[in-house]
């Protein structure tokens, strides 16, 4: 593999956004519209916009074992008890439709969005990673972007929390599922690359891309092969899981402060 990849980019280095509207596949547009009406009938007027990302926006949701993520732009905050009633009626209705396997909302507030002390946070988010379905695209507002230290730092501000948030679940003997375990070891997964996107000028967005940069970069790394061996997997056992979380960590904060 040549290096660096620039997997993502144009001809310029600025970031390619892979989703479009017109990717969208039409056997999840059923689904997806149920969703948006789940979404209005609970939140109703306070919903700004909303936006759909990952491989159902760029048109490469597997039927039975994709997820549905969409961020949901609000006006003012919502309370405890909306917020549960929206994630109540939303894992009813997964249960009801199982071509996707679930549905996660990342939720904001439009002067959040719009502030300027979260440009690299929202501001890249909304005009690199996802498309508007529903509402006033705010992605209009930002200028294209490049891969900086700023954006990747702000999209893993919260990978060794929930590192040490599932390393504390697996320890306490919680029963986890194979679906929850998968999301965690792709969160690892795309928390590493996000360590060398910058020096290899790329934004890949896919799982398969992101590690076959990462094993350009650390050949022969046992953390990134052992990620790659447990993505591979259908099922991980949880001590061993356990394992590679504390290893992961390990590397990562070496790598992070380096």
């Amino acid at each position: 593999m040549k290096l660096p990849t620039r997997i993502g980019t144009d001809q310029n280095g600025y970031i390619l956004n892979p989703t479009h509207i017109n990717k969208l596949q039409h056997h999840i547009k059923p689904l997806l519209h149920t969703v948006l009406q789940l979404l209005q009938n609970c939140l109703g007027e306070n919903v700004h916009s909303i936006y759909v990302y990952g491989s159902v926006a760029r048109g490469e949701a597997i039927l039975f074992k994709s997820d549905l993520d969409l961020t949901v732009i609000l006006y003012s905050p919502i309370s405890s008890n909306t917020k549960n009633r929206l994630y109540a009626e939303t894992h009813e209705l997964v249960k009801k439709h199982k071509q996707l396997t679930k549905v996660d909302y990342d939720m904001g507030l439009v002067k959040e969005a719009l502030h300027s002390d979260h440009y690299h946070e929202w501001g890249f988010w909304l005009k690199h990673v996802c498309c508007c379905i529903h509402g006033e695209d705010l992605s209009l507002q930002f200028p294209m972007m490049k891969p900086t230290k700023q954006i990747s730092n702000s999209l893993n501000k919260d990978l060794i929390p929930q590192v040490n948030q599932f390393m504390d679940t697996l320890k306490s003997g919680t029963v986890t599922s194979a679906l929850v375990k998968q999301s965690m070891i792709k969160k690892m997964i795309r928390g590493a690359y996000l360590i060398i996107n910058v020096e290899d000028q790329s934004w890949a967005t896919t799982i398969q891309d992101q590690l076959r940069i990462l094993e350009a970069y650390f050949p022969n790394d046992f953390v990134i092969q052992e990620l790659h061996y447990v993505y591979k997997m259908k099922t991980v056992d949880s001590s061993a899981l356990l394992s590679l979380l504390q290893a992961y960590k390990l590397w990562y904060e070496k790598r992070h402060t380096s």
